[in-house]
């Protein structure tokens, strides 16, 4: 059970940050509701608008695992598959069933 909850802390935290991120925090009047009008003026692509404040499931995979290869101090060549990938994927998929629950 430790294991599991070790494994989900990642992905849950950044699923959930990425959430509050793209709804909340980023909508206009919000405390970052400043941050998608400076950041159409950084780039107006589309992979940066997704990047930045736009889609869920894009900040959340990012955030994962910057976290992965900045925080966990991981052996990247060893640990590849099992934890960034699974990690990321599962951050997504979180973000992902977050986002479904309150869009229905």
């Amino acid at each position: 059970m430790n294991d599991l909850m070790n494994f989900l802390y990642l992905p849950v935290t950044s699923a959930l940050f990425a959430v509050v991120w793209v709804y909340a925090l980023t909508e206009p009047g919000a405390i970052f509701g400043w941050w998608p009008d400076l950041s159409n003026k950084i780039s107006t692509s589309n992979w940066w608008i997704k990047l930045s404040y736009g889609c869920s499931k894009c900040m959340a995979g990012q955030i994962c695992i910057w976290r992965i290869i900045f925080d966990q101090n991981i052996k990247i060549l060893t640990d590849f598959d099992n934890v960034i990938i699974w990690q990321t994927l599962t951050a997504i998929l979180i973000s992902l069933l977050i986002e479904k629950h309150f869009n229905d």
